[in-house]
């Protein structure tokens, strides 16, 4: 269910707290440096590993995914959105959180949905209103000013947003305790980790069911027929070209979801000619009852002819 640390006090943190961080929360990292401002996402532990062991202030987020896929779109932290175009920039800022909050319906995860909803409270009353949400939020502004909502842990200075990172299991053999009928599959109620090998792909051309490249899915598994979220332009001239990003001119796109292994989004890669021709990008999808965070190949603006199709039927 993920961990923040605040370390605003920029204290060297222990080994095995950045080892737990990063075991128990695979997927996905985010890092402020609080001296800088600077924001990094990544899903590359040794980077994040590095990071966390500054010296100097940082804020940072370990995702373990609970809501959206495994991949870019669904780590923290998430930017406010500007009330409007007259804002001051020391309202902008960014929201992580540490829990799930029910009751949210629509196409993005519920942390995104609550970044998207402090657009409509007063800088002063946003702790009030995070705090009516049982979840650890922490919401860090570009002048510098952190606001922490929820129970957090203090230890050394820093604030962590769960304990769960704070044991050292290597040096206390009294904590080494397993519990083999979750291996052995006696527990009905175990959760077990996302499989991180493979990805979300959403494809709208000949990658499609009955096309010429659909041969490099054979292996991997259809997930559904899926819509963008967001409209998307998608022009066709020959072949298919999705525009990169959402527009208010485009149109809800049909497209297919695959699960892929490693070595096919490699290939699919090949194909497109990433990232000189086609450019892997993250967007939403759904099939109107679920959303995914899935991998789709857009190219520039250059491709725009002005004319946006809901499917590439050839």
């Amino acid at each position: 269910m993920c961990i923040i640390i605040d370390n605003s006090a920029g204290t060297r943190l222990p080994d095995y707290i950045i080892e737990n961080s990063l075991d128990i929360n695979p997927h996905g990292f985010g890092f402020i440096d609080l001296e800088t401002g600077s924001v990094f996402k990544t899903e590359d532990r040794s980077k994040m590993e590095k990071l966390l062991k500054s010296e100097s202030p940082f804020i940072a987020h370990c995702r373990y995914a609970t809501v959206g896929g495994v991949n870019r779109a669904g780590i923290h932290p998430h930017r406010l959105e500007p009330k409007d175009s007259l804002q001051s920039f020391l309202d902008d800022g960014w929201l992580m959180q540490n829990g799930t909050v029910s009751g949210f319906a629509g196409s993005s995860s519920d942390s995104h949905q609550i970044a998207s909803l402090l657009k409509f409270v007063d800088r002063e009353n946003m702790a009030e209103f995070l705090e009516a949400f049982d979840s650890r939020f922490l919401i860090y502004f570009d002048d510098g000013e952190v606001i922490r909502t929820g129970k957090w842990i203090e230890q050394d200075g820093v604030y962590y947003s769960k304990d769960n990172v704070l044991v050292d299991w290597m040096s206390d053999p009294s904590l080494w305790e397993w519990d083999d009928s979750a291996i052995a599959g006696e527990d009905p109620e175990a959760t077990y980790p996302i499989d991180t090998d493979r990805e979300l792909v959403a494809v709208y051309g000949t990658l499609k069911q009955g096309y010429g490249n659909s041969y490099l899915l054979d292996d991997s598994d259809l997930v559904a027929d899926v819509t963008t979220v967001d409209p998307y332009r998608l022009c066709i001239s020959g072949l298919p070209f999705l525009i990169s990003g959402p527009s208010l001119t485009g149109v809800n796109v049909g497209m297919e979801l695959y699960s892929v292994d490693r070595e096919t989004l490699a290939s699919l890669d090949l194909l497109e000619g990433h990232p000189n021709w086609y450019t892997r990008e993250t967007i939403e999808v759904t099939d109107g009852t679920s959303t995914w965070y899935a991998y789709v190949y857009t190219v520039d603006e250059s491709y725009d002819d002005g004319v946006y199709y809901e499917s590439y039927n050839n």
